[in-house]
């Protein structure tokens, strides 16, 4: 198992050098005729997920993560000063054509929470801007427990256009205690338009 799962992470580093740095998606598994994507360049390949309007920019770090090299901290970095702020951190998602619904799964470690602190996952309309679908909207202490990484699973939700915008972001108020947390391993299932039912004639007689 470990030689086979070591040669698997040779081919996609040769397919990430092979694309030059462009966003990816590589199927995983298919369920239901719905298509598992998992974005392997998303926190392996720095400036795949922007960050503009971030006044606590995020930072991408090597420990501790979940999959891969990298993953990204949000919110408050250990050992600094407590202060109010948002890190937001964002990526254009462009799916099959046929796509109807999504879901969304990524995995958050908390490494501290503040009660008041709110995280906010969204799918945003990258023409206006607007807010499609809030996938969570919690105060931080919704996080608990801390030290422990938790696995998320939201949707489906309908969606009218294949290219749309996945938004994390993170609120500190400055007041409370910090809230820091680390995201990593964020999938999209997307799921296709269902076939539309013909009728089949009756044999004569």
């Amino acid at each position: 198992m470990k030689r086979q799962g070591t040669f698997t992470g040779i081919i996609l580093a040769i397919l990430l050098l092979l694309l030059g740095g462009q966003w990816l998606t590589l199927p995983v598994q298919a369920q239901d005729n719905c298509q598992e994507f998992a974005v392997f360049q998303g926190f392996e390949v720095p400036g795949a997920w922007l960050s503009t309007g971030s006044d606590l920019p995020p930072l991408l770090i090597t420990d501790p993560i979940r999959e891969g090299e990298h993953a990204l901290l949000l919110g408050i970095p250990p050992a600094a000063p407590n202060k109010a702020g948002i890190t937001q951190v964002y990526q254009t998602l462009t799916l099959p054509p046929d796509t109807q619904s999504v879901r969304v799964v990524w995995h958050i470690l908390p490494i501290g929470i503040g009660a008041n602190d709110i995280l906010v996952v969204d799918l945003v309309n990258p023409k206006t801007q607007s807010t499609l679908h809030v996938l969570w909207n919690s105060p931080g202490d919704a996080l608990a427990p801390v030290g422990q990484w938790h696995r998320e699973d939201a949707g489906p939700y309908p969606i009218e256009s294949p290219t749309l915008i996945l938004r994390f972001t993170l609120s500190n108020d400055g007041v409370d205690a910090p809230t820091t947390i680390v995201l990593d391993d964020v999938r999209i299932i997307a799921c296709p338009r269902a076939a539309e039912a013909t009728e089949v004639p009756r044999p004569a007689g």
